[in-house]
């Protein structure tokens, strides 16, 4: 866009360069044939005339007395050599007191680096102020510019071009209504909407019009609209510097083969390497069938990849303050990557997952999302998954590696690879614990149904206790590593509202003292004596 801008602005600067004073209003005609009438004289065959530096060449030419003006016809060509001036036309109408002359059909203006052609141009010769009517087209060896109107006055260094405004390199093309050049400034203004087509096709629509600065080469619109594909991308205003777009002002980042939206207060694209960056209240929504996944942080980025390259993975990674929610799924976590190729989420730094009762932590966690539905869960070092049984009581699951599977967005078996260690409360039917079951050894694999615990396999010398709730200690209740986060769990309206995450609670007095939670859904796991079994190795 810069490049074109700076050959237009060659082309200004040779079209409203200084003119010189006409050196008096007396025109000195000569030619083959002369013929003189009562008021006019009529001059053919190798007619020229000068006034100046001016000089006019044609097939016949008429001089009026009365109103001292000259008309020319035929092969009309108008050269100045103080100013390296060119015109040629089929007719001029010439009035040597103003030194205005209006030429028409096909008019050529021949400057030093390009050529105006049109079929009515009107030029002083001593201002150099110049202006067509009935379309013009401006031509160099890369650039086209075609308008129906065209102004140019060096007096307030402006240039205009009007009407059909098309902008043609091979840089792309711009079409406009409105077009005016400042050359003092080095401003161009766009006015009315304003459509930018990329060489690769990529199209940059500005509601409101467009400015551009030759010397720091910004490029700026408002109300714009980004077409890069089926990647579309709107906001209130957009600036052009350094090889970045950036947008600002109710961003709206809309991929349509992903179904994703992404809203955010300012963004920043790239269109050769297809990167985007949405930060301030950035918030990425994707449908999930009839649920949605919202998912919000401190800083998006979109990559689409360039619009050549087919082989790109489509991805997108969050950072700082991460949180997600669906209906069936909430999360939290440091930084995130969304990999729509293979439908993948990695979260890592401190992520935490939510489903029904069950907290899922670890360093890091793999989600695998099919068909609208989580099918399968990775938690890998230090993983660990916790389910409240009461107000202070939490069953638990903990292990190096831990691979869960889904089905209808429940958990249907739990993979517990290295270091397996479990602990889980014996509830009665009025909500009350009767003891402890704690579990040491070194797999398990977990069965479920209804998200809770139907059977449990323990793999390689498990070691197994049973404590009654009298003889319990707070610290034999918690295994190494255990947090409960729920606090941290986002809300619907925590995500999209984009409101604050909330601080830590005040540590719970008299820990010892066990009061029936709300609901004991989820991780809520039997006595060793029917349904846990042992596979050795």
């Amino acid at each position: 866009m810069e490049k074109r801008l700076q050959r237009l602005l060659i082309i200004v600067l040779c079209l409203v360069s200084a003119g010189v004073s006409a050196q008096g209003n007396r025109v000195k005609i000569e030619s083959e044939n002369f013929k003189g009438r009562r008021g006019y004289r009529i001059f053919t065959e190798n007619v020229h005339f000068t006034q100046g530096t001016t000089e006019v060449f044609c097939d016949s030419a008429v001089s009026f007395s009365d109103d001292n003006r000259v008309e020319a016809y035929g092969r009309v060509r108008v050269i100045d050599k103080a100013d390296s001036l060119n015109i040629t036309a089929k007719q001029m109408f010439y009035d040597p007191t103003s030194r205005r002359s209006r030429l028409r059909q096909d008019v050529v203006y021949r400057g030093p680096d390009f050529t105006l052609y049109t079929d009515a141009l009107d030029y002083n010769m001593t201002t150099k102020q110049a202006q067509y009517y009935n379309g013009g087209r401006i031509v160099d060896q890369e650039m086209r510019l075609t308008s129906v109107f065209g102004d140019f006055d060096p007096v307030t260094d402006v240039m205009i071009f009007r009407t059909k405004v098309v902008l043609d390199d091979p840089q792309g093309l711009v079409k406009s209504d409105y077009l005016r050049y400042n050359t003092a400034e080095g401003m161009a203004y766009f006015e009315g909407p304003t459509q930018i087509i990329g060489e690769d096709g990529n199209v940059i629509n500005s509601e409101d019009g467009a400015q551009y600065n030759t010397e720091t080469r910004e490029f700026s619109g408002t109300s714009v609209e980004i077409v890069d594909g089926d990647y579309e991308i709107t906001g209130d205003k957009s600036v052009f510097v350094e090889g970045y777009r950036k947008i600002t002002g109710n961003v709206v980042v809309f991929s349509q083969q992903d179904s994703v939206t992404i809203t955010g207060d300012e963004a920043l694209y790239n269109e050769a390497s297809g990167l985007t960056l949405i930060y301030g209240s950035a918030l990425l929504e994707k449908p999930f069938g009839t649920d949605t996944l919202w998912l919000t942080a401190d800083t998006l980025v979109s990559y689409q990849g360039a619009q050549e390259d087919t082989t790109a993975e489509k991805r997108m990674i969050a950072y700082n303050n991460v949180r997600i929610f669906k209906s069936d799924l909430q999360g939290v976590a440091d930084s995130l990557i969304y990999n729509f190729t293979d439908s993948m989420i990695y979260f890592y730094e401190s992520p935490a997952i939510w489903s029904e009762a069950t907290q899922i932590t670890g360093d890091s966690i793999w989600l695998k999302l099919g068909d609208g539905e989580v099918s399968q869960m990775q938690t890998h070092n230090n993983s660990f998954v916790v389910s409240q049984v009461t107000r202070r009581r939490f069953n638990q699951i903990k292990g190096r590696v831990m691979i869960t599977d889904f089905v209808d967005n429940q958990i249907s078996i739990m993979n517990v690879q290295g270091n397996g260690e479990s602990i889980y409360f014996q509830v009665e039917t009025d909500s009350l614990v009767s003891g402890m079951n704690r579990m040491v050894c070194s797999n398990m694999k977990l069965s479920f149904e209804d998200n809770r615990i139907s059977r449990i396999k323990f793999y390689q010398n498990p070691e197994a206790a049973f404590i009654p709730v009298h003889e319990m200690s707070e610290g034999e209740t918690k295994l190494e590593g255990f947090i409960w986060r729920g606090w941290q769990r986002p809300t619907k309206n925590a995500v999209v509202l984009g409101l604050a995450p909330p601080e830590a609670p005040a540590p719970i007095e008299n820990p010892e003292n066990d009061l029936p939670s709300i609901s004991t859904d989820g991780l809520s796991l039997p006595g060793l004596g029917e349904e846990a079994e042992e596979e050795g190795r």
